[in-house]
């Protein structure tokens, strides 16, 4: 496996996992919002990342497939901001 790849897939892990633990320590308040809400704007930047990269290096109808998918999490990710 690439090391760029291995690198994305160990922050998306890295990500979820802070998630996770955060969810489970911190009660319910201000602080787990914060925490959640800019690890939530993190994963959307990774997934964005991930698909732009693909869209580049596809051609044809699979580079439209994933130019979608990278608009589609960007307005997701504009909704979370």
């Amino acid at each position: 496996m690439l090391t760029a790849s291995r690198f994305w897939i160990g922050l998306v892990a890295g990500l979820t996992l802070a998630q996770i633990v955060a969810s489970a320590l911190l009660s319910r308040g201000l602080v787990l919002t914060a925490i959640s809400d800019s690890l939530s704007v993190l994963l959307y930047v990774a997934l964005l990342r991930a698909f732009v990269q693909n869209a580049i290096h596809a051609s044809g109808r699979l580079r439209a497939f994933w130019v979608m998918q990278a608009v589609g999490w960007f307005v997701s990710l504009a909704n979370q901001g």
